[in-house]
């Protein structure tokens, strides 16, 4: 399962928190009603990272995505994909 620690409010995690999901992915910022939202830092278990905007769970808005071959993409987002 999940590993959660963090800020929650009536039983849904709100606030800043870090999870440690189940396929081994890890998110470090903000929560709001259960979902990534706001601002943070999504690490994936095969070494990329994504900092920035995220809106009801999904990878939205400016950010920087590095890839494990080190190249950076850094602009928008929208749907979990960058819009070039």
């Amino acid at each position: 399962g999940e590993i959660y620690k963090g800020e929650v409010i009536n039983g849904k995690r709100s606030g800043f928190g870090i999870c440690i999901f189940s396929n081994g992915d890890r998110y470090e910022g903000l929560w709001k009603e259960d979902m990534i939202n706001c601002v943070g830092k999504y690490i994936f278990s095969n070494g990329s990272t994504y900092t920035g905007d995220f809106k009801n769970g999904n990878i939205e808005g400016l950010g920087m995505y590095r890839y494990i071959n080190k190249n950076i993409y850094k602009g928008y987002f929208l749907n979990n994909k960058s819009v070039a």
